[in-house]
């Protein structure tokens, strides 16, 4: 298990890595707080709101955002400039 703000403690690893951190609206299991203190950590994220989604992978307004959010990526990574993983 995960130490308290373990995390957050160690978002700054990721300053130079793009993300996107997929947030469900509805989410009681980690709320919306938690993915704006991640972002605030790690400066070249960005968060995506799922309106009509919770905590789970596997409804259907989160999975079409997860592959939103893949593709989104992707295509930062393909950009002249931006480097690959």
């Amino acid at each position: 298990f995960l130490e308290p703000n373990q995390i957050l403690a160690q978002a700054g690893q990721l300053k130079d890595i793009p993300g996107i951190i997929v947030q469900g609206r509805f989410d009681v299991l980690t709320p919306m707080a938690a993915a704006h203190a991640l972002q605030a950590h790690w400066p070249s994220s960005e968060i995506l709101v799922v309106r009509e989604a919770g905590h789970s992978a596997t409804e259907p307004a989160m999975i079409d955002a997860l592959l939103r959010a893949t593709k989104m990526l992707a295509q930062r990574l393909d950009s002249p400039g931006k480097g690959r993983l």
